[in-house]
């Protein structure tokens, strides 16, 4: 009985040539692994000069010719961790940061949902205007802003810069939010509707759920936008005890000099918390991302 050879026909004609495409393509593979690790350490170097830079004797700051101190210096670490004040304003970045974040999930996911399930034309008109409040500098909004909360009492008042935070993290969570309800059956919605839901049942337990990846990932941004907020805070609060800590740094730099270990030092620790939620919600930032990027 005749065997019968079940090597492939190709790969004999091309003389091995598979073979060798699949060692270019391997070779390329490396490439791009080994041209995105020197990339993200070259986007590590700031991080690093900052925490070098805190940890430096005040004499080497000016010269500084090692990449690591010899003899480490913590006395700006531990009169920035010992202050009070930069407490507070951390404990005030975290309010306003957290603040935008609700806002943007009880208002922006509404309004995209809204207008991904409208066929009006004032969806797309809607649409239209967000994206134009997009494109517009916050100092182009901190002068309205300022008129209408001191007309209303709201000026040194921490629900103030929340709200002007808002300006951003609402339309930012309507705009990245409504192509994730538009990619949603409308099937899901119908069934859980002839079961008994209501509109706003089959919101609440049908639609969101489906959507945590892409509200996680929107957040994620949107307390970055509260955090690090600089103009609304420093128009709408003279309080020191209610700034966040984006303006708490110019403390460290005095009008003689700047202290440069305690402002290295505080620049980090203002660095951790966004650095913490990138890493906690990375799975959800992963899958948010890639969602919606095929058309099956």
């Amino acid at each position: 009985m005749t065997s019968i050879s079940m090597t492939p026909t190709n790969t004999r004609a091309n003389g091995g040539r598979p073979r060798n495409h699949s060692a270019v393509s391997n070779r390329t593979r490396w490439w791009w692994i080994a041209g995105t690790y020197t990339l993200a350490g070259v986007l590590v170097i700031p991080i690093y000069w900052l925490l070098v830079t805190s940890i430096r004797q005040p004499a080497e700051l000016q010269a500084a010719s090692t990449l690591w101190p010899r003899h480490p210096f913590l006395g700006g670490w531990s009169d920035v961790l010992t202050d009070a004040s930069f407490g507070r304003n951390l404990l005030n970045s975290l309010l306003y940061g957290v603040g935008g974040v609700v806002l943007g999930l009880l208002f922006g996911a509404g309004i995209a949902y809204a207008i991904a399930r409208s066929r009006a034309r004032w969806a797309r008109i809607t649409v239209f205007a967000m994206l134009i409040l997009q494109t517009f500098p916050s100092v182009m909004l901190a002068l309205p802003l300022f008129i209408l909360f001191s007309k209303m009492g709201l000026i040194n008042n921490p629900f103030a810069v929340i709200i002007a935070i808002g300006t951003k993290t609402i339309p930012f969570m309507a705009l990245m939010m409504r192509p994730y309800f538009a990619d949603l059956p409308k099937a899901v919605e119908e069934a859980a509707e002839i079961d008994g839901c209501t509109k706003l049942g089959v919101l609440r337990r049908v639609v969101l759920p489906l959507t945590v990846p892409g509200m996680v990932t929107v957040s994620a941004f949107n307390f970055v936008t509260g955090w690090g907020d600089l103009l609304f805070s420093y128009t709408l609060l003279m309080d020191e005890k209610l700034q966040p800590v984006s303006v708490g740094l110019y403390k460290f730099m005095g009008q003689y000099g700047v202290d440069w270990n305690q402002l290295m030092a505080a620049s980090v620790i203002a660095a951790i918390p966004t650095i913490v939620v990138f890493f906690t919600s990375q799975r959800f930032l992963v899958s948010g991302t890639v969602s919606g990027s095929t058309n099956e």
